[in-house]
């Protein structure tokens, strides 16, 4: 260390210290897997679902919003969002 960063009480990051906390990382992978299965969701359900479908809106949704829960909690019961996974 140099005096500079003693004097301020700074901390020079060495190439072991990960620059984004383990929690932030793992909480902005998930919303975004999240967001990439509802959205996948509702794309298929645009493309092939006809406008006078039997299925009413709201029951899609529901599907999508319980696919969306189903996802989440595969994902974290296999660990995806781990540290030693996220920062190998």
């Amino acid at each position: 260390m140099n005096v500079r960063s003693l004097a301020t009480g700074s901390k020079i990051l060495s190439d072991t210290v990960a620059p984004v906390s383990i929690a932030i990382a793992g909480t902005l992978l998930r919303l975004f897997d999240l967001f990439v299965v509802g959205v996948l969701g509702l794309a298929i359900h645009l493309i092939y679902g006809p406008s006078d479908s039997w299925i009413p809106r709201s029951e899609y949704l529901a599907a999508v919003a319980a696919g969306l829960l189903f996802s989440g909690t595969l994902f974290h019961w296999f660990g995806v969002y781990r540290g030693d996974f996220l920062f190998r």
